[in-house]
């Protein structure tokens, strides 16, 4: 569907009021060749309108001269102008409205994409709390968290900040590498030389790294 205004729909109203309408002293014929007048064509010489009307020259540039027919003419042409512009403005108005309701449809969609990752953030958070071993990973998890982020940050009308390149491999991520450290100070990672911390046991195995474990 185009959003262009149609130009071709502007109708030409004579009857609107304008130096354009009949004057008193003007008598019905002398009108209809004024009217004829404005119909000619860009262009158009008074020879035209006298192969038109049958009427010899020089009575039409005394007709225009009595009658003020340039004066009239250039009024109506700026009449029809204005109605033109009236037209483009209506279009550009009724445009900028339908894009307005279409960028809160979209908000709204968003905002509502936005919760339902926040939910799904929220219980993989707790299944990252409860087990040693997630089904997702703290990485995995970090990258969810973002993509959370940035769509109710663009819902609200906020610009998503930029996130920084991906890493090539997991363990060169950042998130990653402050888990490991986190881990490192509680202890976890000081693995008792007799005992590997991805073997099976039947005592209490510590928190594990999930990179180097992962294979269990």
């Amino acid at each position: 569907m185009s959003d262009q205004p149609n130009l071709d729909a502007v109708e030409p109203d004579l009857s609107a009021e304008g130096v354009w309408q009949k004057t008193d002293r003007e008598s019905a014929g002398s009108y209809a060749l004024f009217l004829e007048y404005l119909q000619l064509p860009p262009g158009a010489t008074f020879q035209h309108l006298a192969d038109k009307s049958g009427k010899t020259i020089n009575a039409l540039w005394l007709l225009s001269s009595r009658h003020q027919w340039s004066l009239r003419a250039t009024a109506w042409r700026q009449h029809l102008a204005s109605l033109v512009c009236a037209s483009v403005q209506n279009a550009q108005l009724k445009h900028d409205h339908l894009w307005t309701i279409r960028h809160e449809a979209y908000r709204e969609q968003a905002w509502e994409q936005s919760e339902k990752l926040a939910t799904v953030c929220s219980g993989l958070l707790d299944q990252l709390l409860a087990k040693p071993d997630p089904e997702v990973s703290p990485y995995e998890l970090a990258r969810l968290l973002t993509v959370a982020s940035a769509a109710a940050k663009e819902a609200l009308g906020s610009p998503p900040q930029t996130a920084p390149p991906a890493p090539a491999t997991p363990a060169e991520d950042p998130l990653v590498l402050e888990f490991r450290a986190a881990l490192a100070a509680q202890g976890a990672l000081h693995r008792p030389p007799e005992q590997s911390p991805c073997a099976g046991s039947d005592a209490v195995a510590p928190l594990k790294d999930p990179l180097t474990c992962a294979a269990d």
